[in-house]
């Protein structure tokens, strides 16, 4: 019998994973360290998925803070790199 079940909380869906609850379609930055490690294993790893923003919501850029300026270009700077 095949069941299926969703998630939109990545760790979660990680944890399950890792727990044999499962496979799991998540973005690299989430189970890195668990592929290095060995608690994952890549099942498809040719396989591109659906690809997803990021997005960064604020009430308008008229007054926009300089706060949130910074974490904004900090997030636009960060996710840039495919460091992980």
């Amino acid at each position: 019998m095949r069941t299926e079940s969703r998630a939109n909380n990545g760790d979660l869906l990680r944890e399950m994973a890792i727990h044999g609850q499962g496979i799991a379609l998540l973005p690299s930055f989430i189970v890195a360290d668990d592929l290095k490690a060995r608690r994952l294993v890549a099942l498809l790893p040719g396989f591109v998925g659906p690809k997803a923003g990021i997005f960064a919501i604020y009430p308008s850029r008229k007054y926009l803070s300089a706060k949130v300026r910074t974490l904004v270009d900090f997030l636009a700077a960060h996710f840039a790199r495919r460091h992980w």
